[in-house]
């Protein structure tokens, strides 16, 4: 890369003047055949980022914005560093954690014979680290059915959700 200087000497011979020629010859940086693509990835309390794939040898790549962990869209942003070979540049791209399902939870329906205490029915299972959980209309005590809610709040990182049980 850069510029210089070419010298040509032609030598006419007998019929000819000698004559000296210049010329420049410019050689420009390359651009190199970066490939930085958004990606989506599902939460799973592991950092997740991106990369700029067909990095030539010679040029280094620094990031701005990556390795994230929580739900949520963030820009990324490579600085490329095109050593002597290849332009300097900055990409962006999208680095998105979409919020994971709640797994292995149940909220099952119950039936309880009348004795003067309050019965409730509540989710069972493992609730991920966030997770919160309100039961409405639990806690019943008069003889009947009765429809208990349950809400769930996924929070920052999980999919929120609402169940139902008698």
């Amino acid at each position: 890369v850069g510029n210089y200087t070419v010298t040509a000497q032609l030598h006419g011979g007998a019929n000819y003047e000698d004559r000296t020629l210049e010329a420049n010859l410019q050689i420009r940086h390359a651009l190199a055949d970066l490939v930085f693509e958004d990606a989506t990835f599902v939460y799973d309390g592991t950092a997740k980022q991106i990369t700029v794939q067909n990095v030539p040898e010679g040029v280094t790549v620094t990031y701005q914005n990556n390795d994230k962990i929580a739900a949520g869209t963030y820009t990324v942003i490579a600085v490329v560093q095109g050593g002597n070979q290849y332009e300097n540049t900055t990409l962006r791209a999208t680095l998105k954690i979409t919020k994971a399902a709640i797994e292995n939870i149940q909220f099952e329906g119950q039936t309880f014979t009348y004795d003067g205490t309050a019965k409730y029915i509540f989710v069972s299972g493992s609730l991920p680290q966030g997770v919160t959980v309100e039961h409405s209309n639990n806690g019943k005590i008069e003889v009947g059915s009765y429809e208990v809610k349950a809400t769930i709040n996924g929070g920052n990182n999980y999919q929120s959700r609402e169940l139902t049980a008698t």
